[in-house]
């Protein structure tokens, strides 16, 4: 029987490497460059531990920011990512939030509208992960 996370999960990383490539592009300052590769770097550790990993470190992130997520609170995305990530039990969760913070305060109205799209796909698909992962463990 296959796994019913995995369509969730292939979801969430596609967003997700689609949002490291477009922060790659953005980062103009070696501040920002450097964010980035730490957040790339995160990932592909966090990853090698298990194809789910990320994902199941996310979801404690994604549950109780997805009403300042889904009502794009500027806010959330321009100031207080730093503050809210510090205290982040996940440092890739937190590594990616800060570098998606540094892109999105610098970009303009149609990159925040691209970058708040991806972010809402990663959301969108950790929910529905979160859902079919309730699922397998209820069936057990």
């Amino acid at each position: 029987m296959s796994d019913p996370r995995h369509a969730h999960n292939v979801r969430y990383h596609a967003a997700l490497r689609e949002l490291l490539a477009m922060m790659e592009r953005k980062a103009k300052s070696d501040e920002a460059r450097a964010g980035v590769l730490k957040a790339q770097s995160m990932i592909s550790i966090s990853n090698g531990v298990s194809p789910y990993n990320i994902v199941d470190n996310a979801l404690p992130f994604f549950f109780r920011y997805n009403e300042r997520i889904v009502n794009r609170d500027e806010g959330f995305f321009e100031t207080e990512c730093d503050a809210l990530t510090a205290t982040e039990t996940d440092p890739a969760v937190a590594s990616l939030m800060r570098a998606i913070k540094t892109m999105y305060v610098s970009s303009n109205k149609t990159d925040k509208d691209r970058a708040y799209g991806l972010v809402r796909e990663l959301l969108d698909s950790i929910i529905a992960y979160g859902i079919a992962a309730a699922q397998m463990t209820s069936k057990q």
